[in-house]
């Protein structure tokens, strides 16, 4: 840990990478044919374990999620990429209960990690860096329908998406059916996209925690990580409750809104598991629908919903005590 004496500077996230459960060892097998219905990809680990599985998405990440085995329902935290292996070193040195650098010898990439504690509420973190990457999956191989999008040329977008109009005006694409212009070609090619079944997941992208003391929390992660409020919700006395935290990595790189939340909540909420939710990342919006349309059609998930929030479209399959949710943006 640093003293008040040493200057303190901030660990340098480059994304969010993964996220560990635990499940009961009655249960395991139900959660992996629930992973696999929610588009998720079992990936080889490179020292097979009778008690931990590692899934992956399509994009760059080795890995999204690893489902342990153990005695009851556990979130065991998040996990970060850090920018360099210099961080990495100062994070072991600095934050609380951090451990010693360790190989990441069973997890698909490789590359080192550590982990600590989060200092209020005592669950785990963790940051890894040295992974190697995946080649993503390209539209061909997971047979993903063409869309036709219209860029428009912004001067922080100019570098990777120059002005192209491959749409005419007034025709929508819309997976559902409305009273706008239909694009009839886009929804048959979706619709036979879904008989295949699940929509794929392409990354993890954000866990949201439940905290006690929500002004500790907000300080210690905004102080020590890279990491700005996209934005705050408070009570009407004017006293924060809610963070949506993005990483920040500068004016000419684009993030995602956020990475995390965390909200004030009373104790008994997450005593035993402190995340709310964890979501995961489609390519398109309208392919929710098609995530929806295959858990529905596996006949054994039931408790699905889904509606828009912020923008954002979302499908949420409620696991135990938490949720877990595909978001496409």
């Amino acid at each position: 840990m640093v003293t008040a004496e040493q200057d303190i500077r901030k660990i340098q996230l480059k994304r969010i990478s993964h996220v560990y459960y635990t499940h009961a060892a009655s249960s395991i097998a139900k959660q992996k044919e629930f992973l696999a219905d929610f588009g998720l990809f079992e990936c080889t680990s490179p020292s097979p374990s009778a008690d931990k599985t590692y899934y992956r998405g399509f994009g760059i990440d080795p890995w999204v999620y690893c489902l342990s085995s153990g005695e009851e329902n556990k979130f065991g935290g998040a996990g970060f990429v850090v920018e360099s292996l210099d961080d990495l070193e100062y994070a072991a040195k600095t934050l609380p209960d951090a451990t010693p650098i360790y190989d990441l010898k069973d997890a698909p990439g490789g590359g080192k990690g550590l982990t600590f504690k989060d200092p209020v509420d005592g669950f785990p973190m963790h940051l890894v860096w040295g992974q190697e990457e995946r080649t993503p999956d390209s539209d061909e191989k997971l047979s993903f329908p063409k869309i036709d999008f219209n860029f428009v040329s912004l001067s922080i977008l100019e570098s990777c998406c120059p002005r192209v109009k491959t749409r005419p005006a007034n025709k929508f694409q819309r997976f559902e059916k409305s009273k706008a212009i239909i694009d009839l070609d886009l929804t048959r090619r979706l619709t036979n996209f879904c008989s295949k079944g699940p929509a794929p997941v392409y990354k993890l992208g954000h866990y949201g925690m439940v905290v006690t003391d929500f002004a500790k929390t907000y300080e210690f992660y905004q102080s020590r990580f890279n990491l700005i409020a996209s934005d705050l919700l408070h009570t009407p006395t004017g006293h924060n409750v809610t963070a949506f935290n993005r990483i920040d990595r500068g004016s000419d790189t684009l993030v995602d809104h956020h990475t995390s939340s965390s909200s004030k909540g009373p104790l008994a909420t997450y005593t035993t598991l402190p995340s709310k939710h964890t979501t995961l990342t489609l390519k398109y919006s309208a392919m929710t629908g098609c995530a929806i349309k295959a858990m529905r059609y596996a006949g054994v998930w039931e408790d699905i919903s889904w509606g828009v929030k912020s923008s954002t479209t979302g499908l949420t399959r409620r696991n135990s005590s938490w949720s877990t949710m595909l978001m496409a943006t």
